[in-house]
């Protein structure tokens, strides 16, 4: 026989008295947002960031987990009236971005450790309580970190080395070795250092 003239079967019909079947179970990609919110998985919380803009007392930006999806997070700015938000992905990439809605929008507002020091010293002069520097104090009234900046400033110039060493990997990677808990600082702010030290 001819198997271009064989006709396909039509489906089955349903028994008698068979039951309908049951709708397809949902997935884990349309499940939340299917269920509704108070039904849906609590995102996991977010990791502790040591970037500026989003930590300490008074961060500029807050982070928030979205429960409809696991994989965002939404920042908003703290500054009072500022509607700013934003929604990305759960890990911080950098945040110069960030930086550039505070210096268009709040402008005067520190963005990083050193514009916020430099503001308290203004303020402590307007205020005619000038700070004294670190570099002035006892060796018992400074902190580790204080003392680690202290010391690097003294090795680097006695040895008549380039302040880009700082800036090196295999630097960091050694000072990293001795003491994870110290503050690396940049070459920066080694300069900022100096002139405090020597010129002011």
């Amino acid at each position: 026989m001819d198997q271009q003239n064989i006709l396909p079967r039509p489906p089955l019909l349903p028994r008698k008295g068979q039951l309908p079947k049951r709708p397809r179970t949902l997935t884990a990609t349309n499940i939340g947002q299917s269920l509704p919110p108070h039904r849906r998985k609590k995102a996991p919380p977010l990791p502790i960031t040591k970037a500026f803009m989003f930590s300490g007392v008074h961060p500029n930006y807050t982070r928030h987990a979205l429960d409809e999806d696991h994989t965002k997070m939404e920042i908003r700015c703290t500054q009072q009236g500022c509607t700013y938000s934003k929604v990305i992905g759960r890990s911080l990439s950098g945040t110069n971005n960030y930086n550039i809605h505070y210096r268009k929008c709040h402008p005067g507002i520190p963005t990083n450790a050193e514009e916020l020091q430099a503001f308290k010293e203004r303020r402590a002069v307007e205020g005619g309580t000038p700070t004294v520097s670190f570099f002035n104090r006892p060796k018992e009234d400074q902190t580790h970190n204080e003392r680690f900046r202290n010391l690097l400033l003294q090795w680097i110039i006695k040895n008549n080395l380039s302040f880009s060493i700082v800036d090196q990997p295999e630097t960091k990677e050694l000072f990293n070795f001795l003491s994870p808990k110290t503050k690396l600082i940049s070459r920066a702010t080694l300069m900022r250092d100096l002139k405090k030290r020597y010129v002011a």
